[in-house]
């Protein structure tokens, strides 16, 4: 390689202005920590991008020109080239709202993100970085440097890695951008750039089919290949005159390294200012070579510098290099190049720009904080020359010899007996230098005493004849390991003796253990190796265990992989004591473990991850093993790290099972429970410390409650939308996102629950967070206690809460029962609960528990009653010992009558799991309960109505089909009564709120006292009578009320009939007494003319419930009272209820002149009775409730029914034959009057 030392004066002016001063300033701000300021710091600006302020607060940053580069307070360095403008908004967050820019983020730490342009937002990872261009119309495209970000917008969001461009803005989500495209072919046939796609179509078949294929003799693109052709060979090509084969057949991007060397060949060529020197490729091939590097771009270790040089030479040469961009470092100032490295970065070779930054370092004084030597050390093994007192004239140094390979130990617990080639079901799992996978049911292959291979069992045989067995080992026959090393490489390249191909092998798993959780402990292990055989092969050391006792069989497993000065540790979710890793019923497992990103030498590029194949083996699974690989998912990176281990089993750990046998009052909140629900919080508690929230940060704060919440009911307000919590060292502000509101419920409409769970939240303040799984936050709030509170012991049983879920994520929700007793005298309390996950079940109790009660309630003042806690956690199957967990919680309600319980338990099994839970006075259980009922029927409508109330029959709320529902605020249950033990109700909301909805929508009520809205209600009549007619008495009603309320509540009387047949009907004759006026209700014929002019009753089995309903808009009314001044019509809605057709409601309405009357009542077949009834009053409202043989032939005596006339007389106005005789004669015995 030819460099040219030569400086280039027009590209270092940066560098010039800073001078030696500056120098000392710029290195020491990069290289040295600083302290978290108040603003960002300025690390660097050209002379001639002005003076842009970095302070918080500042307002916008305009450069017209130039380069500043940026350190914000998070550690996140950002260079913006101009023309562009940002601002540092007063609590730090970076806005750039147009320009270039580059941004890198800190190895293990937590950048703030980066607002772009019209809204996108950019998220990067630890140790990752950036680049991106903001377009005039706000929007935003670039690509990831290195590592992985995630880029937002439009409500959207989306990961992106090195390599992979994107395009985003606030009209739409982020979306990939691919930059490839096909020259115009204008010379007829295929040009270069078509053949080679039509190359790529044909390898992408193969590669999608590749178990199914055999190659030809001439393989693919005309590659010739071997019978054990696998995927990932067409990109090793290690030489120039290779590219025309690789480019054709290849997938992916071009090995890096073998582009790289391709770009300086030609930049080299092009020094004499002509590309005729240069040989090594093709025209055609050449072009070939660019559409690569436009579609995948060019790597990293080319800086802008170069590229700009590569794509002016190849450009006035003719060839077409639209599209092509580059990730490289840009070098502008010294700050650039050691920005660089001191993040760890590659130094690209042959940069002059780069030459020319070393020659000013090296010849100033050196800053204080950096070590001259080791720079020099990097630059030279970058190929740079440095002063001789620094090693110069060195070339790129004496490259330090690999070490012999030292084959793995021999460990003890094996006898190194391996399975043989008799079998045909053998479990296979390899990670060679092609790929990673598994086999089963496989046949092995050895010649003499050494593996070469295995057979399918479609006969086909993978072989590897050519390579050498220089690792083994195995156990009692069941389980084996090899490394098998040397073969040659593909266009024959030799493979070193430091390269590996791993295997690890076992007969099939036959009666697996049926409970227990089994640890198994390290037998073998095959020395992991680097795939490019660059280094000495390393180190294993690792535990394995497997869960038996759920319904899916797990497994877990820990591990530390050392090779060269590169250490992993790997551990699934878990670990091997919570074991999470899926096992298939034949013992057979996969998966991904994520690692740290830019960890050590395979991971330096993208996303780490250790990906693993294996299986458990033997007879009660008494041998496992698995393959692995350590991989970045970037493309075209070889340094991956490969190797196998292999386990046996130990004791089971478990221990002496301790079955819970305790019952507690309440309910058990379990998959099958039904939620309590709230109807009424207000849009925003202040809860104080009356909130807690499990999963994430305990503290208080404040809840805001959903409303018309997609995933929940209208009637249950107990889901929450956003989030404040103050957590005494800041605040964090959440909004749901995409994540749901799941098990949500309350108790009394002052305390509630819930969790979110499955989605994306936004912490609003910054960041997202994914949970998913049954990974979950659980809240619990509620209002301070108000009332009287006891005065010695209370004790408190469930009422309801969120099922507990594991803090990873993993497994289904648990269950969840206990009770809470409280000392008010001592103000001591304890719990003891049983929390049920997976097959286990553990009963967390505080010291002493319900007996001895230990832990301290604090009253904080104004109705704050809090406790913190800890407890023990004691497994009932054995698997749990000194376990224990942590308890908080709050009184609330009136007379302290709930417990909002916040816990969080620690186990072997499992991990943390953690849940909420309210709890209820158990001495007031007794008190009515809330119950919801369905199919009921509610003033004549059937449509699937759903009624909630208390268990005393009172309405709270109602919903049906159409938008029909209706929920009581803060109105009361006002002439409650309730007959046929709850077949049939009625009720009047009224002194208070509700809200009603029809299909119109929704509509708010301030009822007065003596107003109100009158329902009847009950279940739906199921074995009517085919024939004959029967008579109803009246068992109940509501007062009738004006709608105004403007008049003292009236009185109601009245009968009624059914004709039962094909088409039955009923009759109804009602008296309804208001303002001093008695109004008559009557079907044409009254009750005897049921059969022949009643209102007819409709089936309606529309919904799949038989309803029988009857209504009419015009049934006589007669009185010329004030409700009815000019003559008027009365609307009649009623039901048929009860097995039999036992009771009947009745709605009723009528009125003109601007006053409406109205009033709801039941009936029942003659001899029924109400079971419940209203208070019996001053007046003779409970009188006529059990009494309907007055008849509309007194409806003129306007004071019948109310309460007596101050004269002690009947007014005028009775119809002839009504006399006073008359009356008493139908009133029967039990009335008198004077």
């Amino acid at each position: 390689m030819t460099h040219d030392n030569q400086r280039n004066t027009s590209l270092l002016t940066d560098a010039k202005l800073a001078g030696a001063s500056a120098l000392v300033t710029t290195l020491a701000a990069l290289l040295i920590p600083c302290s978290p300021v108040w603003s960002a710091e300025m690390v660097f600006a050209s002379a001639d991008a002005g003076n842009p302020s970095v302070q918080n607060g500042g307002g916008e940053q305009q450069i017209s020109s130039g380069t500043v580069q940026l350190k914000l307070d998070d550690g996140s360095m950002i260079s913006i080239v101009g023309p562009a403008s940002y601002s540092i908004d007063a609590k730090g967050q970076l806005k750039i709202a147009s320009g270039s820019f580059t941004a890198s983020a800190p190895k293990g730490g937590t950048s703030m993100p980066i607002l772009v342009g019209n809204g996108s937002q950019l998220s990067l990872r630890s140790g990752s970085g950036g680049s991106g261009k903001i377009a005039a119309d706000g929007s935003f495209s670039g690509f990831p440097l290195s590592g992985s970000m995630q880029i937002s917008s439009n409500g959207r969001s989306r990961n992106f890695s090195a390599g992979n461009a994107f395009r985003a803005s606030a009209g739409s989500g982020p979306a990939a951008v691919v930059t490839a495209g096909v020259q115009p072919n204008r010379s007829g046939g295929r040009t270069a750039l078509q053949q080679v796609r039509r190359a790529q179509t044909a390898a992408a078949q193969y590669l999608a089919n590749a178990s199914q294929t055999t190659p030809t003799s001439l393989g693919f693109a005309g590659v010739s290949q071997t019978q054990n052709f696998t995927p990932g060979t067409l990109q090793s090509a290690t030489t120039p005159s290779q590219i025309q084969a690789l480019v054709q057949a290849q997938t992916g991007a071009i090995d890096p390294a073998l582009a790289v060397q391709i770009i300086l060949d030609i930049l080299t060529a092009s020094g004499s200012g002509s590309l005729n020197s240069y040989s090594g490729l093709t025209p055609a091939q050449i072009q070939a070579f660019l559409l690569n590097l436009q579609t995948y771009g060019v790597p990293s270790a080319i800086s802008q510098f170069q590229l700009e040089e590569f794509l002016r030479a190849l450009g006035a040469a003719g060839y077409t290099i639209t599209g092509i961009t580059g990730s490289g470092p840009s070098f502008g100032s010294l700050a650039d190049l050691l920005a660089l490295v001191a993040a760890g970065g590659t130094i690209p070779p042959g940069d002059p720009t780069v030459q020319a930054l070393i020659d000013i370092l090296f010849a100033n004084a050196f800053p204080a904080g950096l070590d001259p030597d080791e720079l020099a050390r990097l630059f030279r093994l970058a190929g740079y020359t440095v002063p001789p007192q620094f090693g110069g004239n060195t070339g790129g140094g004496t490259p330090t010899p690999s070490p012999t390979p030292t084959p793995p130990p021999v460990l003890v617990d094996s006898d190194g007996i391996r399975p043989d080639n008799s079998r045909g079901d053998i479990n296979l799992a390899f990670a060679k230098i092609t790929e990673t996978g598994q086999d089963s049911q496989v046949t092995l292959i050895f010649e003499g005493d050494e593996f070469v291979g295995y057979r399918l069992r479609s006969g086909f045989e993978i072989k590897f004849a050519d390579r050498d067995e220089i690792e083994k080992g195995g156990d009692q026959g069941i389980i084996g390991w090899s490394r098998l090393a040397g073969g040659t490489k593909l266009f024959g390249a030799q493979r070193g003796p430091d390269s590996g191909d791993h295997f690890v092998y076992g007969v099939p798993m036959i009666n697996p253990p049926s409970g227990g959780l089994l640890t198994y402990d390290l037998i073998g292990y095959t020395s992991p190796t680097l795939r490019d055989d660059s280094i000495a092969p390393g180190t294993f050391d690792g535990k394995f265990s497997v869960n038996f006792g759920t319904a899916q069989i797990r497994a877990g497993l820990e591990a530390t992989i050392s090779i060269s000065d590169s250490v992993y540790q790997v551990s699934s979710a878990g670990g091997v004591l919570a074991p999470s890793i899926s096992v298939l019923s034949d013992g057979r497992f996969n998966g991904t473990i994520d690692l740290e990103d830019g960890l050590g030498i395979a991971c330096n590029v993208g996303d780490c991850r250790f990906v693993y194949n294996g299986f458990l083996a033997g007879d009660g699974a008494s041998h496992a093993g698995f393959a692995y690989t350590i991989r970045d998912d970037a493309l075209d990176v070889f340094k991956w790290i490969d190797g196998s281990a292999a386990f046996a089993k130990g004791d089971n750990s478990g221990r002496t099972p301790n079955p819970i046998t305790k019952t507690f009052r309440g309910v058990r909140i379990d998959e099958s429970f039904s939620q309590p629900v709230a109807g009424d919080f207000a849009s925003a508690i202040g809860v104080s410390a009356n909130f807690m929230t499990r999963g994430e940060i305990q503290g208080d704060g404040q809840a805001t409650r959903i409303s018309g919440y997609v995933d929940g009911v209208s009637t249950n307000k107990s889901a929450l939308s956003e989030v404040r919590v103050e957590t005494g060292i800041g605040g964090t502000f959440r909004n749901i996102g995409t994540a749901k509101n799941v098990d949500n419920g309350g108790l009394g409409n002052v305390l509630g629950w819930t969790r979110w769970a499955d989605g994306e939240y936004d912490n609003i303040d910054g960041g997202k967070r994914v949970l998913s799984g049954s990974e979950s936050i659980h809240y619990i709030y509620g209002e301070r206690t108000t009332g009287i509170l006891p005065t010695g012991r209370a004790e408190y049983a469930v009422g309801g809460g969120t099922r507990p879920t594991r803090v990873d994520g993993l497994g289904d929700p648990g269950s969840f029962e206990g009770e809470i007793a409280i000392d008010f005298a001592t103000l001591k309390m304890g719990w003891d609960t049983v929390i049920g996950m997976g097959n286990d079940r553990f009963n967390f109790l505080s010291a002493g528990g319900l007996d001895d009660l230990s832990i301290d309630v604090v009253n904080a003042g104004n109705g704050v009653y809090d406790f913190t806690g800890e407890g023990m956690v004691l497994s009932e199957i054995g698997r749990c010992e000194g376990c224990t967990g942590t308890a908080s919680g709050f009184l609330s309600g009136k007379d302290g009558r709930y417990i909002g319980f916040s816990y969080e338990i620690g186990t072997a099994d499992f991990g943390a799991i953690h849940g909420v839970a309210g709890f209820e006075r158990a001495d007031l259980e007794d008190g009515p309960e809330e119950i919801t009922r369905n199919e009921q029927v509610i003033n004549g409508l059937g449509n699937r109505i759903q009624t909630t109330g208390f268990t005393d029959g009172r309405l709270g709320e109602y919903r049906g089909l159409g938008g029909v529902s209706g929920v009581r605020d803060t109105a009361g249950n006002v002439d409650f009564g309730s007959a046929g033990n709850g077949v049939i109700n009625w009720t009047r909301w009224a002194d208070g709120t509700a809200t009603l909805s029809d299909a119109n929508g929704a509509r708010n009520f301030d009822y007065p006292e003596n107003g109100g809205v009158h329902f009847v209600y009950g279940s739906a009549a199921t074995n009517l009578p085919a024939s004959g007619t029967i008579a109803y008495d009246l068992v109940g009603s509501t007062a009738p009320t004006l709608r105004d309320g403007s008049q003292t509540p009236g009185t109601f009387a009245g009968q009624l009939a059914i004709a039962f047949g094909s088409t039955p009907k009923v009759g109804l004759e009602f008296a309804v007494g208001i303002g001093g006026s008695t109004y008559g209700i009557a079907t044409e014929g009254g009750i005897a003319g049921t059969a022949t002019n009643g209102l007819v009753i409709f089936t309606d089995t529309s919904t799949g419930f038989a309803n029988h309903t009857f209504a009419s808009f015009n049934v006589a009314v007669s009185g010329d009272g004030p409700v009815c001044t000019s003559g008027c019509r009365a609307t009649i809605d009623g039901f048929l209820a009860g097995d039999g057709a036992s009771h009947v409601g009745v709605n009723y309405t009528f009125g003109s002149s601007g006053q409406i009357a109205e009033g709801a009542a039941a009936f029942g077949k003659a001899g029924a009775a109400a079971t419940t009834s209203q208070p019996v009053g001053s007046d003779w409202s409970a009188w006529t409730g059990v009494n309907g043989r007055i008849l509309p032939g007194i409806a003129n005596a306007k004071g019948i029914g109310s309460t007596p006339r101050p004269g002690r007389w009947l007014e005028a106005g009775l119809n002839p034959g009504d006399g006073i005789a008359a009356i008493r004669e139908r009133l029967g015995p039990n009335f008198s009057f004077h």
